[in-house]
């Protein structure tokens, strides 16, 4: 007995060929997804942002991996925000910021005198009249947040005591962080 086998001509075989690839892209884009990381819905974005959501471990985390995604939610943030303190321009990189300034108020950064270890954070409302932001929230350029809900404004002027090695105020008065007060 013998076994006749036909090969395809020319046309037939590039259909193969076609098949093949076609076939090993499906492949390669399955384990792609199936390798991939999820990623983050807009809604959970949104609810960070507008302050529904208050801790959110596996967000915080990837803001801090994934820098368009810090864009994006910063973006969200300026959006939904009382006020937003863009990054500062700097004179030199070594210099500490200690004011910041928009047209609805100013936050400045003054050393305690009773305490070295301790510093005093004002936001200082340019109409006493307005209503008072809740939170203040840093955004660093490596995608870290702070944040720190706020007591409310007495004559238009809230206060914050801070210690020195305070995460937020280290945020606060670096000039490549963002700043926002929602």
């Amino acid at each position: 007995m013998s076994i006749q086998i036909n090969l395809p001509d020319d046309k037939e075989l590039s259909v193969v060929q076609a098949h093949f690839l076609d076939q090993d892209s499906v492949r390669q884009t399955m384990t792609d997804l199936r390798d991939a990381t999820p990623g983050i819905a807009f809604s959970r974005l949104w609810r960070f942002a507008s302050g529904d959501v208050t801790h959110d471990e596996e967000l915080l985390t990837a803001l801090r991996q994934d820098k368009k995604l810090t864009a994006d939610f910063n973006a969200l943030l300026q959006k939904v925000s009382w006020s937003h303190f863009p990054q500062v321009a700097a004179a030199s990189t070594d210099e500490t910021l200690s004011l910041r300034e928009t047209d609805l108020c100013t936050i400045r950064i003054e050393p305690s005198r009773a305490e070295p270890n301790q510093v005093y954070v004002i936001i200082e409302l340019k109409d006493p009249d307005a209503s008072s932001p809740g939170s203040l929230i840093t955004s660093a350029s490596d995608g870290s947040l702070e944040s720190m809900e706020l007591p409310t404004d007495q004559g238009g002027v809230i206060q914050l005591l801070l210690e020195k090695d305070n995460a937020l105020l280290m945020a606060l008065s670096d000039h490549s962080s963002e700043v926002f007060l929602r």
